[in-house]
């Protein structure tokens, strides 16, 4: 009987690490849909057709090999590193999936 207490208590400790660790862990990321407008070194402005994000807003690439590939008035669908948006801030296109 002992020993199924422990056990029982083990695998909650478990369990109970395993969710704080998921929850700390996990991001939420944003998938947009839009059309280039322009793109710089370091930045791209999109027409966010998407109900969230809607209208022009620029970004910055995560990785210069993303901006290489875009070219302008190119429909593209894309995931930024945050689960909202806020108007006036620039988040990052960690990915882009072309359409």
């Amino acid at each position: 009987m002992k020993n199924l207490i422990l056990v029982i208590l083990f695998l909650n400790i478990a369990l109970f690490n395993s969710i704080i660790a998921n929850e700390t862990l996990q991001s939420d990321n944003l998938f947009l849909k839009g059309i280039i407008i322009a793109k710089s070194k370091k930045q791209v402005t999109v027409k966010v057709t998407s109900n969230i994000c809607n209208g022009i807003r620029n970004f910055k690439v995560a990785k210069e090999s993303i901006l290489r590939k875009l070219d302008e008035k190119q429909f593209i669908g894309f995931i930024i590193n945050t689960s909202y948006c806020e108007n006036n801030k620039i988040y990052t296109i960690l990915e882009v999936i072309k359409q």
